[in-house]
């Protein structure tokens, strides 16, 4: 009985210290993570820097890793969007994906890269050329490396670069899917393209003035609609303009000026 009762003493003490041992592990990750987390907030490293950190890639490895991406880089492929991909990543094969496409002013970009594992980590960059010789191109945009998307919206007609590279050991079949949509919805409810009979910079008076607006017809009663998130400005009727309202776009600092309009409904504030 008093063997029992020691090895019973003996348990105990051993679990008691397996727990002392685990909280003091947490311990040192929580308070290493809340040092990188300080340390980053100082140096800002780049997310491929925080991924050798962190999953303690060697200095010879990563080399190779980031080499790859360098050649790639001046190896695009130009696509027209949407576009749409399929393959596979292997482990330590170093494959690296680059795209070339063109985007205007208001286009918004946007590419979602799916795996058949949500743990894969991969690594997605936007450059935007900045000059006419070849391959002078400035980083404009980069995902979060835990998350597999990425959304920009162009304020510039330029070509722009994507680099899309999984973590080392990815290994997982994957898709990309890329395509491009206009940051304001049509204006005019169930309009189309064909609605639209006069386009921003069209002559006026014999070329004597340009137009700054963009005629959309559609049979009366028709509503328009808020093209974006924003607040009602003035809404009334004056000049030129007849019955108007102003929409704020606070997101772009801009305003959308709708006129000429049969009636105003009786909206105010924020709208969607």
């Amino acid at each position: 009985m008093a063997q029992l009762l020691l090895h019973i003493a003996r348990k105990r003490k051993t679990m008691k210290q397996m727990k002392i041992l685990s909280l003091f592990l947490i311990l040192i990750i929580t308070s290493c993570s809340q040092v990188n987390k300080a340390s980053d907030f100082i140096t800002n490293p780049t997310a491929k820097e925080q991924y050798k950190r962190d999953f303690n890639v060697s200095d010879e490895l990563f080399q190779i890793w980031e080499n790859t991406s360098k050649t790639a880089f001046q190896d695009s492929v130009e696509i027209s969007l949407p576009y749409a991909e399929t393959g596979k990543f292997y482990p330590k094969n170093f494959s690296v994906y680059s795209y070339e496409t063109d985007l205007q002013p208001g286009e918004v970009f946007k590419l979602e890269v799916e795996t058949d594992s949500t743990k894969q980590l991969v690594f997605i960059e936007l450059f935007e050329k900045t000059a006419d010789t070849i391959n002078k191109f400035e980083k404009v945009e980069s995902n979060d490396f835990q998350k597999k998307i990425l959304s920009f919206e162009a304020e510039k007609a330029a070509t722009y670069k994507l680099v899309i590279q999984p973590e080392i050991e990815a290994h997982t079949p994957f898709k990309f899917k890329m395509e491009k949509n206009p940051a304001y919805l049509f204006p005019v409810s169930e309009g189309i393209n064909a609605n639209v009979q006069s386009y921003w910079g069209a002559n006026r008076d014999g070329g004597a003035r340009s137009h700054e607006g963009i005629d959309i017809f559609a049979k009366r009663g028709t509503p328009v609609v808020a093209a974006t998130n924003g607040s009602i400005g003035y809404k009334g009727e004056k000049g030129l303009g007849g019955k108007q309202v102003w929409l704020r776009d606070r997101k772009r600092n801009q305003s959308l000026y709708y006129a000429h309009l049969d009636s105003i409904a009786n909206v105010s504030g924020k709208v969607k």
